[in-house]
């Protein structure tokens, strides 16, 4: 057992081991500047590409959360849309009690792998809006995949489900069981 000298002793030495390991530490300030939602140029939400193979048909809905209507966020009703692989569509939310509707933009990229959500702004072709992306693989499409869903200035909160076929689309209900 060390005495209290030896402990005395230590501590310093410890100290003076453990300083230059706090340059390692992340700046959490730093990233917190550095990080930003990812941004899609507007033209290439308003000019669709030809695919390379065939069109592949993708049915989505989603639901949940919140979505910005005019300058308030509110509840949506849930929604169902299909996507055509290397198209863009424009999806209607309607607000859960009101009248309010507000649009966001998916495209569907020709790999068939990533889908684009933006929200629906005025802006010139050149111009960068923040959007949220989704990847997936075929096989998960197939078989259908759930996701958290946000898009920046537009949607938080919010759940949605993809699949080739309706039928493999999963539910968004929330368990009330906890998730057992």
């Amino acid at each position: 057992m060390p005495s209290k000298t030896q402990k005395l002793l230590i501590t310093p030495f410890m100290l003076s081991c453990l300083l230059p390991l706090t340059a390692c530490l992340p700046d959490m300030g730093l990233f917190e500047e550095k990080y930003k939602p990812p941004t899609v140029e507007v033209s290439s939400m308003i000019t669709p590409t030809a695919p390379n193979q065939p069109v592949q048909t993708l049915y989505c809905r989603i639901g949940h959360g919140e979505a910005l209507f005019g300058l308030r966020w509110y509840a949506f009703s849930e929604t169902a849309f299909a996507l055509y692989q290397g198209s863009y569509v424009n999806i209607a939310l309607s607000r859960l009690e009101g009248p309010e509707r507000m649009n966001i933009q998916a495209l569907f990229d020709n790999s068939g792998q990533k889908l684009i959500f933006c929200p629906v702004v005025n802006a010139q072709p050149g111009q960068r809006i923040p959007c949220s992306s989704l990847y997936a693989m075929e096989d998960d499409l197939t078989g259908g995949i759930k996701r958290t869903f946000d898009i920046p200035n537009a949607l938080r909160g919010g759940a949605i489900t993809c699949a080739y076929q309706q039928a493999n689309l999963k539910p968004l209900t929330i368990p009330t069981d906890g998730g057992k």
